[in-house]
């Protein structure tokens, strides 16, 4: 159960989308089928004695290349919650003479299974973070490379005018910056005004969603205005509150405040 709290309660490099979702549906359906087969011998098909525990680990194996520690652990939950429950109630494999015997056995295989599809899974995530870095550099040195030509393609769709009440109006402009000799969009994103406020919202350098950056702008003026930046990546996420006027710039997160003159002078 730790495993499980502890991986999905921490940020994951893995942007999951609605494929991930169905394929984790599939993987959990087909799991839960095996495992009461070999376990609570559902289906009757006279497979004791066999040693079928170890089709679980097929599954562990899936987990870890497709779904990264969220899927190992959540495999690995399951397989050993239904091998508890079929064991407790005198089925599979694990059940010996004694409850002792019966109650190593079991927590041998589950050690074994965590185990395995952990370290699987964190190699895997730490192959596909290098990988997501490498990447990133790539196209950065590409981006710096002389005699690339950048074109940044806009889109901009208004529905309502400026005016006292909203100074930014309602509009979104979409952004893409292409590089010759680069496919896609090595940079994009959107900013759109609202009537609460200016939102600005950037991909990575690779536009996979990997990092990427959103600033909220929730007053503005003349002279000054604040909001909220955030900032999430691959090394986790980190935000901060932000106020500025003609004259100083203001930082505002969890390790306190700092204050900066926007003087060319001090910078």
């Amino acid at each position: 159960m730790a495993p499980l709290l502890l991986v999905w309660t921490s940020a994951s490099p893995l942007r999951w989308d609605r494929g991930h979702v169905v394929e984790a549906t599939a993987l959990s359906g087909t799991l839960v089928a095996v495992s009461l087969v070999v376990f609570a011998g559902w289906l009757g098909l006279g497979l004791d004695g066999y040693p079928l525990q170890y089709t679980v680990f097929p599954f562990v194996i899936w987990a870890a290349l497709r779904l990264g520690q969220r899927g190992t652990a959540t495999v690995t939950f399951i397989a050993s919650g239904l091998a508890i429950w079929s064991t407790v109630n005198g089925s599979g494999p694990f059940v010996m003479e004694g409850a002792e015997a019966s109650l190593v056995m079991l927590q041998l295989f589950m050690a074994v299974v965590a185990v395995t599809g952990l370290l699987l899974g964190a190699a895997i995530t730490e192959r596909d973070v290098a990988e997501s870095r490498r990447r990133r550099d790539y196209a950065q040195l590409e981006l710096s490379e002389e005699g690339k030509n950048q074109t940044i393609y806009v889109h901009i769709a208004a529905t309502e005018a400026p005016s006292t009440a909203n100074a930014y109006g309602v509009f979104r402009l979409d952004f893409c910056g292409k590089v010759d000799g680069i496919d896609g969009c090595p940079s994009r994103g959107y900013l759109e005004g609202t009537t609460t406020g200016l939102n600005f919202y950037e991909l990575d350098s690779q536009g996979n969603g990997d990092e990427t950056t959103a600033m909220r702008l929730t007053s503005a003026s003349a002279t000054g205005g604040a909001g909220r930046l955030v900032h999430d990546g691959q090394d986790g996420s980190s935000a901060f509150l932000f106020a500025y006027d003609a004259g100083l710039f203001r930082r505002s997160d969890d390790n306190g405040d700092q204050c900066f003159s926007r003087s060319s002078s001090s910078a």
